[in-house]
């Protein structure tokens, strides 16, 4: 009787030896379940480089993109991209109206605020991305990268055809036709600056229009580090921000007085697509001191860049900024380039949206839809 009692106690002392090294293993199965799940997965990468040389990598597959850079939600668009889009940068929902009519699904894509200036990576946690095309900004890109995101930063080069060279490499990140995509861009860019050329090329230094290109502000411009002078000098301008070794940069009015440009170009006018009539907006931005001495002043030659989905000077766009500036200095020259019906077809082709000859005219006017 003692053997069989002591061999019942030995029995329930093994069985709960045995239930409590289950409970310790479940509870490790657990923890490394939690860990797996807030760790990022082993995915298939590549490895691509940019247009100023340096290389990212990043994931075989994409499907889930943050846009935060300001030109990429365009390029992703030109690209066939859209539809990857899952949050965005929120200049694109406000500060340009025309975004809102010709891209497809900006207005359904999660907003991510300030991403240029204050970008907070736990804003981008809900949408679950692979991969975000940012400014270049090690900090955030180091963070989003411990978060198990790659990210493509901001690089260009300061010549005309860096654009190309960011749609390739934005299209070998995307892979898929992406590439095939890039290439009619890239062969559109060339045939568009080949027509001008052909004429402005022919024209003498000393018989082209002194230009000085604006930034928002007449005083703010772009140097020779950036590349604003190439674009003026392509369309048949002697751009007076070549000799600025500078990207964005500020100027005294005492430069500009001196400099007494024949015509001003104004891009990203007060910092917002359509705020205004545009002859309305060229007074104020004028009215912060007397520049009546200026030619292009005196004149009534000082003219804002249109902007549609976004600004002319920085995105696929800017083979238009050329064209338009180039029609502007020659109209007599370039009698046969007919802006409306280009801008149509650009953005047919690489927008995929039919613009009316009334919305083209709107665009090209710096008028809200």
């Amino acid at each position: 009787m003692k053997n069989k009692l002591l061999a019942l106690i030995l029995c329930a002392a093994l069985m709960s030896s045995v239930a409590l090294t289950g409970c310790g293993a479940s509870g490790a199965t657990s923890q490394s379940q939690a860990q797996q799940q807030t760790s990022p997965p082993n995915k298939p990468t590549k490895t691509v480089t940019l247009a100023d040389g340096s290389q990212v990598t990043v994931p075989q597959k994409v499907e889930r993109i943050a846009a935060l850079f300001g030109p990429s939600y365009e390029k992703l668009v030109v690209l066939g991209a859209e539809n990857k889009i899952v949050c965005a940068s929120d200049t694109h929902h406000k500060s340009w109206p025309w975004s809102n009519v010709i891209y497809k699904r900006l207005n359904s894509v999660g907003t991510i605020t300030n991403p240029s200036t204050a970008l907070n990576v736990e804003d981008l946690v809900p949408y679950n991305i692979d991969i975000a095309f940012n400014w270049a900004d090690p900090k955030t890109t180091t963070t989003m990268e411990n978060m198990g995101i790659s990210v493509v930063p901001a690089a260009s080069t300061n010549d005309a055809g860096s654009i190309k060279k960011e749609l390739k490499a934005y299209a070998e990140v995307l892979g898929g036709d992406a590439p095939t995509k890039a290439e009619k861009y890239a062969e559109y860019f060339d045939q568009k600056l080949k027509l001008i050329t052909d004429v402005t090329s022919t024209i003498p230094k000393s018989q082209r229009p002194i230009v000085h290109f604006a930034m928002r502000k007449i005083l703010e411009t772009s140097g020779n580090k950036s590349d604003i002078p190439a674009f003026v000098e392509l369309a048949g301008g002697n751009c007076v921000e070549s000799d600025l070794n500078a990207g964005n940069v500020a100027i005294t009015k005492e430069q500009l007085l001196s400099w007494n440009p024949d015509l001003i170009f104004v891009d990203h006018a007060g910092a917002k697509a359509g705020s205004g009539d545009p002859q309305s907006q060229v007074k104020e931005l004028l009215a912060e001191n007397d520049y009546s001495k200026v030619l292009a002043v005196k004149n009534n030659k000082v003219y804002i860049a249109p902007t549609g989905v976004f600004f002319w000077d920085a995105g696929v766009q800017e083979i238009l900024l050329i064209m338009w500036m180039a029609k502007t200095m020659y109209p007599d020259k370039f009698a046969n380039l007919n802006m409306v019906t280009e801008l149509q077809s650009f953005y047919s082709q690489f927008f995929d949206y039919n613009l009316t000859g009334e919305q083209a005219q709107k665009i090209l006017d710096h008028v809200d839809p």
